[in-house]
């Protein structure tokens, strides 16, 4: 059986400064142009222009509910990563350059070297059904 090892690491300079957003102004901002200049300022101020010091990091805060979706989401990444290859293959996404879905061996980390010590699954937890993610593919395949 194939073991994936999950590690993070955020190496932040000490007088880095992550934007952060909260959830419901991020929300109003996408549903009523009006109040998302604020947030378009902050997106700036945190991806920057050319020669900018920026970090390319937001952070969101105040998401309804995370700490219990992220209680029920995190015991089920072994067993997400342990599918077979096929039904791994289902919740793959490479249209989305592997940004959506499942992802493994796509990265490279030194030149053409892919990376298959880690896999990693990308989605909204808020908003994204995996299930139903797998059924309508299913039906368009």
């Amino acid at each position: 059986s194939e073991h994936i090892t999950i590690q993070i690491e955020i190496m932040v300079p000490r007088n880095a400064n992550v934007v952060k957003i909260s959830y419901n102004d991020l929300v109003a901002a996408c549903s009523n142009d009006a109040s998302s200049s604020s947030v378009d300022d902050l997106i700036e101020q945190a991806f920057g222009k050319a020669n900018s010091s920026s970090l390319g990091i937001i952070a969101i805060t105040d998401i309804p509910s995370l700490p219990s979706l992220r209680t029920k989401l995190l015991p089920l990444a072994p067993k997400l990563a342990a599918l077979p290859p096929q039904q791994l293959e289902e919740i793959t996404a490479p249209e989305s350059q592997y940004q959506v879905g499942w992802s493994h061996g796509r990265e490279k980390l030194e030149g053409d070297k892919l990376d298959f010590s880690k896999g990693s699954y990308y989605a909204n937890p808020l908003t994204d059904d995996l299930v139903e993610s797998m059924l309508e593919r299913r039906r368009y395949n």
